[in-house]
């Protein structure tokens, strides 16, 4: 299990390979991170192995309220998926196959996301009626009320052309791995690779606020988890 990257001038593509599932085992999570932190291209292509995406967590977070252990796991997951939102260039997840649960919302962090069609993507699931990661929020903001009941109504798992429908995916494609990189290609023609960091600078700024809107949440997340099912003297 591990992670795959190839790199060039300009981008650098990252395929999660852990077959069969792709499931996000903490290694692959950490090593994710230090891409990210360590990236220094304009561009950055996740994709998953043999036409998975990845199928979710493999961390063991099975809801115990009162296991300090799980906390901690969802403080890291986290903080991997803000490192994602905040990159100082442009990350493109390709979904050639199943995205579901914190796979799907590891893509959601992403700038912008290609996919296949006829593919099933879902949201996380739901600790004890509250959202297992804190980039819940980001699912209400691509969403909208209406959006968001019908992934409700749907389990939380639709196929990508629905999802396009409602703007969780950004580009129905028969091939969006090609896709991406033609977009790539062509940005380039017309920016630098300082002027794509310049341009994200700028959108986190004004608009995405993310590190701090994650802290905020997290914090009000785990207060209420504290409140609710209080520790055992």
């Amino acid at each position: 299990m591990s992670l795959e990257v190839e790199y060039t001038k300009n981008y650098m593509i990252i395929k999660i390979n852990n077959p069969p599932d792709n499931l996000l085992t903490e290694a692959i999570l950490r090593n994710l991170f230090n891409m990210i932190e360590d990236g220094n291209t304009p561009f950055i292509i996740i994709r998953g192995l043999s036409n998975v995406f990845s199928r979710g967590l493999d961390l063991k977070i099975d809801g115990n309220i009162e296991d300090e252990e799980m906390f901690s796991k969802l403080k890291f997951v986290m903080r991997v998926f803000n490192r994602i939102r905040l990159y100082r260039g442009f990350i493109y997840s390709v979904l050639e196959g199943p995205a579901l649960d914190e796979g799907f919302e590891l893509a959601l962090m992403s700038d912008y996301i290609y996919a296949a069609k006829g593919i099933e993507v879902g949201v996380p699931k739901i600790i004890k009626g509250l959202p297992a990661l804190v980039f819940f929020s980001r699912l209400i903001e691509r969403l909208g009320e209406a959006g968001f009941y019908t992934m409700i109504q749907n389990k939380g798992v639709i196929d990508s052309e629905l999802a396009y429908k409602l703007g969780l995916i950004d580009e129905l494609s028969d091939n969006p791995f090609d896709d991406a990189l033609n977009d790539i290609t062509e940005l380039l023609e017309y920016y630098t690779g300082d002027a794509i960091r310049i341009l994200k600078d700028y959108i986190i700024e004004k608009y995405i606020h993310y590190d701090v809107l994650a802290r905020n949440i997290e914090e009000r997340i785990l207060e209420k988890l504290h409140l609710r099912y209080p520790k055992r003297s």
